[in-house]
């Protein structure tokens, strides 16, 4: 059996160039395949990168880590994305609240309640994105999942 000399690979018998990395396997032969194949070196390192995007700001780790795999950007633009969700809405819950707060207002409650609401709905999100990134699924987040800030 044939391995690749740079990735290490098993190759089949008829094959003129590396599934993973696109190498030649002739070593005489110096072009590469008409369409360039995503570099992955290791897919278990590839599977942790993509579920660390979910945990909150560990974000920033796949996002500068593993830049080049097409797959970690995905699942990094996802948990990106509802990070931005999860601050902008503990942010905008102290605000109104310290503000409903200071006039006395019932609402000084109900928005604690409803930013809860919204924090569960972010986990679950995350929940998802973390059992779509260890089945090496790229499946998008409902409802947030069109955004894209990672290109």
């Amino acid at each position: 059996m044939a391995f690749c000399q740079k990735c290490g690979t098993q190759l089949a018998e008829t094959a003129n160039f590396c599934p993973v990395c696109g190498t030649s396997v002739n070593n005489n032969e110096t072009s590469q395949p008409s369409q360039p194949q995503q570099q992955i070196h290791d897919t278990s390192n590839d599977k942790l990168m993509a579920i660390l995007s979910y945990i909150g700001i560990l974000v920033l780790i796949p996002i500068f880590v593993t830049p080049r795999s097409d797959y970690v950007k995905f699942h990094a633009n996802q948990g990106l994305v509802l990070l931005i969700f999860e601050a902008a809405t503990a942010i905008l819950s102290s605000i109104l609240a310290a503000m409903f707060a200071v006039i006395f207002s019932p609402m000084a409650i109900v928005v604690p309640v409803i930013a809860w609401l919204l924090e569960m709905g972010y986990l679950g999100l995350a929940i998802y994105g973390i059992v779509n990134a260890a089945q090496m699924k790229t499946n998008e987040l409902p409802i947030i999942g069109k955004i894209k800030i990672i290109k």
